[in-house]
């Protein structure tokens, strides 16, 4: 410990950031010159599996941030992994979202099964980057935040009520980065999703399924005319309508068809499927480096009518096949199917396969 306790405050606060703070608080007890080290920790998480019940977790959230004062925070993490809070953890959580906005936070997680308007406090946060939000429940129909570049939303469920078309992002005018994972939209008639983002250069859209999701005619409209990199995983898929260019687009990567048990298997069913597919690989056509599911590219293979005449992808440089066997071969449909990506692309220079690790 003394060896430890030689080495510079900088490096000892960086060490401690890693830790919870329940953990960073406790080796306060070592000695004197640890004493006071948790107090200038500039990330702070806080996490429920430190404290058996909810209250014990808010008095230790609420005296640590007492404690420390004006100490600069710039990242804050916040988990609850239990399912039913007592009531006034509700209003923890909004206090939560106020120390944010008034401390000039940067970074923030909130991971809570909680119904919360309180997230609205954030819209005009100046200070606030980066926004992870993990299994929130909310009836906000619009997501303002004015100066947020990075947006995760994990689990969340929105409330649409009637609506027949939703446009949550219209209002973040300087979002750079959208993750849309497992979310659901909780209405019976969205005929539409909107993603209207003038700066979005990184947009990942994966558990997207016709089950508690969004219903299988809905319309995923784009409107990001800075598009770089698209991410479209485990999820089945949607008609995909491209408000605009996108010049810009440089990477692709479809999985649209793993695990998904409402797949219409029919011949028009994959028909449409296939035609849906073609769409978003055309709406997509400057993509530059191409990641397909074996599953993608079998499903195109039996139809490769729907690939003939012009090549979908215009700047296709790179093509990868991702597969759940380790195998090293194709078969001449497949053959055929790239051979159609590849047609016209001066620019190709490789085609691999690799093995995906099955992770769910």
């Amino acid at each position: 410990m003394d060896r430890l306790s030689s080495l510079p405050d900088e490096l000892l606060i960086h060490i401690l950031s890693f830790l919870d703070a329940s953990d960073a608080f406790n080796t306060s007890f070592l000695s004197k010159r640890w004493k006071h080290l948790w107090v200038k920790l500039p990330i702070l998480r806080f996490s429920s599996r430190s404290f058996p019940r909810d209250h014990l977790l808010v008095d230790f959230v609420q005296h640590f941030l007492l404690l420390r004062g004006d100490a600069i925070v710039t990242d804050l993490s916040f988990v609850n992994h239990r399912e039913n809070h007592m009531r006034s953890f509700y209003f923890f959580v909004e206090g939560i979202m106020n120390y944010v906005k008034h401390r000039g936070i940067q970074s923030l997680r909130i991971s809570a099964d909680i119904e919360t308007q309180a997230i609205s406090q954030l819209f005009d946060c100046q200070s606030l980057q980066s926004l992870k939000l993990e299994r929130i429940l909310t009836g906000l129909q619009a997501l303002d935040f004015i100066a947020l570049k990075k947006l995760d939303l994990v689990c969340c469920r929105f409330n649409c009520y009637d609506k027949k078309s939703l446009d949550l992002f219209k209002g973040c005018s300087n979002l750079q980065s959208l993750t849309l994972d497992s979310c659901q939209f909780i209405c019976g008639i969205l005929d539409k999703l909107e993603i209207s983002a003038p700066e979005l250069t990184d947009l990942n859209i994966l558990w997207m399924r016709h089950r508690g999701n969004l219903n299988g005619g809905c319309v995923i409209e784009l409107s990001t005319p800075k598009l770089k990199t698209f991410t479209y995983g485990y999820s089945d898929l949607y008609q995909f309508s491209i408000m605009v260019d996108l010049p810009l687009m440089h990477q692709l990567h479809v999985d649209a068809f793993r695990g998904c048990g409402c797949f219409d298997r029919s011949e028009v069913g994959s028909l449409n499927t296939a035609n849906q597919l073609v769409n978003l690989f055309k709406a997509m056509g400057n993509a530059k480096f191409v990641t397909l599911t074996a599953r993608t590219i079998g499903v195109l293979s039996a139809l490769p009518s729907q690939l003939d005449g012009p090549a979908p992808f215009s700047q296709l440089s790179t093509l990868k096949i991702l597969t759940r066997r380790r195998q090293t071969s194709i078969n001449s449909s497949q053959v055929k199917l790239i051979a159609n990506l590849m047609t016209g692309n001066l620019e190709f220079s490789a085609v691999s396969m690799e093995y995906q690790k099955v992770s769910v």
